[in-house]
């Protein structure tokens, strides 16, 4: 059962959003269109992220807690090619002894996961801001509640970390951990969130399945308004 601890965790968030559905009735799920258009190009970006990072050596995955059906290992295979690739282009550089050696690391250009992150979170925020003008950023509500999606990543990324599912390469993070995880996964999960929730609110105002409307026939929402207006009634 081991092999399958990485898909228990995926799981478990899963599980933790889906009461979300029938109880508040947030309707994502019913507006499934909408929910695909939204999740195609998110998917796509964040799994090259992915792809690339782990072919960049900034995370490795353990493969005892790992199902083993996963595309790293052709990313593995990819980054072994381009060292070789690399090696056979640097050797004739390489011929001027210690002064050659310094000149390649110099001309050696590595992006770390911190500067991927730190471009990964400018980049959503000028589509939030820009491109799509969704302005999530300048909404209240994007900060009153963010703080929930933040304590459930750390959940979630502390067991991964702490039971080293994942396993990040010293060398390409800062060093600073936040329940086991390292703080630049902060700034990823913010860059994979606020990108999210821009698409989904700019198909909507396109006028993409925006019905039925979050919260729409959720019996706990009906109660809350029945004791709001009971509250707000004058005593006879």
């Amino acid at each position: 059962m081991e092999r399958f601890a990485y898909l228990a965790v995926l799981a478990g968030c899963l599980g933790a959003a889906l009461w979300l559905e029938p109880v508040l009735r947030v309707n994502v799920l019913r507006r499934w269109r909408r929910l695909l258009l939204t999740l195609l190009p998110v998917v796509v970006l964040f799994a090259l992220w992915d792809l690339t990072a782990i072919a960049a050596g900034h995370w490795t995955f353990d493969p005892t807690q790992t199902s083993g059906v996963t595309a790293a290992r052709r990313a593995a295979a990819g980054r072994a090619a381009l060292l070789r690739r690399r090696t056979l282009l640097c050797r004739p550089r390489l011929r001027g002894g210690a002064r050659g050696a310094a000149l390649a690391g110099r001309r050696r250009v590595v992006v770390s996961y911190t500067v991927a992150a730190l471009l990964g979170v400018a980049g959503t925020v000028l589509v939030d801001l820009f491109v799509l003008r969704t302005r999530l950023l300048l909404r209240p509500v994007f900060w009153a509640t963010y703080p929930i999606i933040v304590f459930f990543q750390l959940i979630s990324n502390g067991i991964l970390t702490g039971r080293g599912i994942v396993r990040y390469a010293p060398d390409a993070i800062l060093g600073w951990r936040l329940a086991y995880a390292p703080v630049e996964d902060l700034l990823f999960g913010f860059a994979l969130v606020l990108l999210t929730l821009a698409v989904w609110v700019r198909l909507g105002r396109a006028g993409v399945q925006r019905t039925p409307a979050a919260g729409e026939g959720a019996p706990l929402l009906r109660l809350l308004d029945r004791r709001r207006s009971d509250r707000r009634r004058p005593d006879r």
